[in-house]
């Protein structure tokens, strides 16, 4: 099992090129962040679609993309004062509810009464 290290997990960011990010940022600054990062994942997402999922170029531009929209979601628990550890167990209990709820097993197996197993 890989022990990820401080760097290969979502980094909170302090700035951009336009904009301070923290506990005095307004929420609407971090949404239109959120949504245009979204928003940007989105357009990746549709030149992955057209070009075939075996384009391995559009795939990691999306992946980057996407990790770009975690980032701004981890830049603002941060900014809300939330430390790496606290994000970890917030994510920990996250992931904990998704699977009571069975979201991690397809649906075509939860309707035949299964776990996938």
């Amino acid at each position: 099992m890989k022990i990820f290290t401080e760097q290969d997990l979502p980094t909170p960011v302090l700035h951009d090129k336009h904009q301070t990010y923290d506990v005095n940022t307004l929420v609407r600054v971090w949404f239109q962040k959120l949504q245009e990062e979204v928003m940007e994942a989105h357009e990746k997402a549709v030149y992955l679609q057209l070009a075939g999922d075996d384009d391995e170029a559009r795939r990691d531009e999306l992946a980057e993309e996407l990790t770009d929209v975690k980032t701004v979601c981890e830049t603002y628990l941060h900014a809300l004062g939330y430390d790496d550890r606290e994000r970890a167990a917030i994510q920990q209990r996250v992931n904990a509810k998704n699977k009571r709820r069975g979201y991690f097993v397809p649906m075509e197996t939860q309707a035949k009464g299964g776990d996938g197993r």
